[in-house]
């Protein structure tokens, strides 16, 4: 595995313990995950990917999206389907996660000059951000 795919996994184990004790926080939703590798920015291009928001933004739709589970947890369903459910991207900076909508963040991407979306920029997006 990667460096990076090792700091996204580690990440995402560390968010997943969170989330457990603050499920109620959410209702049915997706999470991307991010790992912005020790930066105190995350750069767009390299990170987040059209087809990532373009998933996220289908679940909150009234269409919805039927996604294939290709790997994860043993046990799971094949397939999922999420309609008018919400969607976030969850980027891990050096001191916290900050947990934003899609649909925010894809907007932010729009109209923004800058290639890269910084700690303090992200939180003041952030629905929720977890210091850590």
């Amino acid at each position: 595995m990667s460096s990076c795919m090792s700091k996204e996994s580690d990440s995402s184990i560390t968010f997943r313990h969170w989330l457990r004790r603050n499920y109620k926080k959410f209702p049915c939703c997706t999470f991307e995950m991010k790992d912005t590798r020790g930066l105190n920015y995350l750069n767009y291009r390299e990170n987040i990917k059209e087809e990532q928001t373009a998933h996220g933004i289908a679940c909150k739709s009234e269409k919805g999206n039927l996604v294939r589970v290709s790997s994860g947890t043993v046990g799971s369903a094949d397939y999922y389907f999420m309609r008018n459910a919400q969607a976030y991207v969850v980027i891990k900076y050096p001191k916290s996660f900050e947990i934003i909508d899609v649909e925010t963040l894809e907007l932010e991407m729009k109209k923004t000059k800058c290639k890269s979306l910084t700690a303090e920029r992200a939180n003041k997006l952030s629905v929720y951000s977890i210091g850590v």
